[in-house]
């Protein structure tokens, strides 16, 4: 009796740890979607975001085309994951699939063109430059190997590919921990989500790809 308690209790426990997560990670992505919905439909605020860096809002327009087609892969990323759609709906994980590759490349063309801006100097620059590339790189990489029809090896980069996508969330949720619970001063925050937001999410991924049940995928 005692052993089916604890094992009771020991499914409970898991089952709320797995609410929990869901639960942050739902409301990072409502936090993220209505911070960038704001820059985009709100001019003050994209202003009292941006100002500094482009008083005149000659960049603005760029700078949508990396925030809408960014909240784009963001939504249509964790449909590429779901067996039913890929065995009942290949269509769907199709069209999908080709929606998330044409926002990545419009966010990561756009990201190229604001790199040179970036808030905080050369340092933050290199953090950001630094997911960009691995943006790149995985994303192509699962490209290709669709095409080549790798699927097995498709799915762990486009896994890994929206692990960096995920970064838009993760930096949010970082900068609001550091500036508003830490007490840390918005430019030194930015300092370390530059790098923060994207490196550690790259590792979990790459732990996850690498336990057994999946290396054996």
């Amino acid at each position: 009796m005692a052993g089916s308690i604890s094992g009771m209790a020991a499914r409970a426990g898991g089952f709320i740890l797995i609410g929990l997560t869901f639960a942050g990670i739902a409301t990072g992505y409502a936090i993220t979607l209505i911070l960038a919905s704001s820059y985009l439909f709100d001019p003050q605020h994209y202003f009292a975001f941006f100002g500094d860096r482009d008083p005149a809002g000659d960049r603005k327009l760029v700078t949508i085309l990396h925030v809408a087609p960014g909240l784009i892969a963001l939504l249509a990323g964790p449909l590429q994951f779901i067996p039913a759609i890929r065995a009942q709906r290949p269509w769907v994980h199709r069209l999908t699939g080709w929606l998330y590759i044409l926002a990545v490349a419009t966010s990561l063309v756009s990201a190229f063109r604001l790199i040179g801006h970036t808030y905080g100097g050369w340092a933050n620059g290199a953090g950001f430059t630094g997911l960009i590339i691995m943006w790149l790189c995985t994303t192509g990489a699962g490209l290709a190997l669709a095409v080549r029809r790798q699927h097995l090896r498709h799915r762990r980069w486009m896994i890994r590919s929206y692990a960096i996508t995920c970064a838009a969330v993760s930096l949010r949720f970082q900068l609001g921990f550091l500036t508003g619970l830490v007490g840390m001063s918005f430019d030194r925050a930015y300092a370390f989500v530059a790098w923060t937001s994207w490196v550690p999410l790259v590792l979990l991924t790459e732990i996850w790809l690498r336990r057994p049940a999946e290396a054996q995928a």
